[in-house]
């Protein structure tokens, strides 16, 4: 799939859209969780986020951003999430 190989996604949805996507990244993430402990990386691979999710205007449902960046202008939010 498309998502598979991305380190960062930039998602430009309303609160609709980002419902919809949401279970898609949260699959995604578990995915590559499931690949890189097959892996058996080393502990300094395994604490870098497994994807890094950028959300403009909008905040997706349930989740809780590590950053939330107002300085644009017109103010209008941008929201950094970490799946780990």
């Amino acid at each position: 799939s498309l998502y598979r190989d991305a380190t960062a996604i930039f998602l430009y949805l309303l609160p609709k859209g980002l419902k919809r996507v949401k279970a898609l990244l949260e699959k995604a993430a578990l995915e590559r969780k499931r690949q890189q402990q097959e892996k058996k990386k080393n502990d300094d691979e395994n604490d870098k986020p497994l994807l890094r999710i950028v959300s403009y205007m909008f905040s997706i449902p349930g989740w809780d951003p590590i950053h939330v960046d107002r300085s644009t202008k017109g103010e209008c939010p941008v929201y950094l999430y970490h799946l780990t």
